[in-house]
């Protein structure tokens, strides 16, 4: 199994589902979300068996499941190329000794939806 399969749901749930402001219900349910589509191949290989290029799962499993994984991908590449630049603002901030603005959490949600609807645009 890759790094990627376990690192890219991670990032995801860390930085994207935990700070949203909704119900632990809700976070449950997406945090359920994200780990399906991230371990897609898997949960295809168990009900398909090893015929991976023609699985004995209908196609509609199939196709949902590669939009959800393909829109995942997206985001996690769009998300953690976002991490980046925000660790390089706060050391920025960090060197002139200021605090982060308290509507920070509300920008990061507001940016995170818009990296989501980029990686829907994309997938």
């Amino acid at each position: 199994m890759s790094y990627l399969v376990i690192f890219m749901p991670a990032l995801v749930i860390w930085r994207a589902v935990l700070p949203l402001k909704v119900s632990k219900y809700s976070k449950g349910l997406l945090t359920v979300a994200v780990l399906l589509s991230a371990f897609k191949f898997q949960i295809i290989y168990a009900l398909g068996g090893p015929m991976f290029f023609a699985p004995d799962v209908p196609w509609w499993l199939l196709l949902t499941g590669n939009a959800l994984y393909g829109i995942l991908f997206f985001f996690f590449f769009l998300l953690a190329a976002s991490e980046t630049v925000l660790l390089a603002w706060r050391a920025v901030v960090k060197i002139r000794r200021k605090n982060l603005p308290e509507k920070f959490r509300v920008w990061n949600n507001r940016w995170n939806l818009v990296l989501l609807a980029t990686a829907l645009f994309l997938s």
